[in-house]
This record gives structure tokens, sequence and C-alpha cells, in this order.
């Protein structure tokens, strides 16, 4: 079996940050009466999908700065993620409690994507050091 590298592990945290920052802003949106067909909404999951392309694309291409973008990324996602678990209307009822568990699951994506680019940091820091 092939080892996952951290690479891969980036490209898919940050991937999954992404879709469920995207069903959050959806669903808050659609909580304050919001068309989810209007240009803010559509700008703003668009902005998360080229954040998204980004840090795939420098992850891929193994940019120097990479590991900034995706610390940087993964943390804008979290905070999406904990912003829809904060401001969900609706706590009790069954399409709350579906977005605090997908905003919870995001939250928790986000933060290992978070780890995953620290490690990227480091490992760079180290392959540096060695001289490689």
């Amino acid at each position: 079996m092939k080892k996952t590298t951290n690479a891969n592990k980036i490209i898919a945290y940050t991937t999954l940050a992404m879709v469920a920052a995207v069903i959050i802003e959806f669903c808050m949106f659609y909580q304050v009466g919001r068309s989810l067909t209007s240009l803010a909404v559509l700008g703003r999951v668009g902005f998360l999908v080229v954040l998204t392309v980004l840090v795939v694309i420098f992850v891929a291409l193994r940019v120097r700065l990479s590991s900034y973008v995706t610390i940087l990324v993964n943390l804008y996602m979290g905070i999406i993620s904990l912003g829809g678990l904060l401001q969900v209307h609706n706590r009790m009822t069954i399409s709350g409690l579906v977005i605090q568990l997908i905003a919870t699951v995001g939250v928790v994506i986000a933060l290992a994507g978070l780890i995953q680019g620290i490690h990227q940091r480091m490992d760079y820091t180290y392959s540096r050091l060695e001289g490689k």
C-alpha cells in the first residue's frame, strides 16, 4: 500500500473543509432570507472555491509559501464553520442539528488541515536546515 503524503492529506482536508464551509454559507444565507442565486452568495462561494484551488495548485507545485497559504485558508474555513455553529437559528430542529453537525465536522477538518499545513512548514524548514 502506498504511503499517503502530506500533500495528499492537505488537498483532502482543504477540499473537505471547503465543502463544509460552502454548505454552511448556503445555510446561513438561506437563514437570513437571501436568495441563494444572488451575486453576494455566489461571490462568497466562488471565493471559497478559488481559495481551495489556490491551495491545491500551490501544494501540487510545491511552491515555497504553500504552507502559509494552507494555514491561512484552513483557518478561514474553520472560522466560517465556527460562525455557522454559533449563529444557527432553531438549534433543536432537525435542520438546525444537521447544520451544527456539519459545522462541527467542518471545524475539526479545518483544524486537521491547519495542523497538516504546520507539518508541511516544519518539513520544509527541516529540509532547508539539512541542505537538501
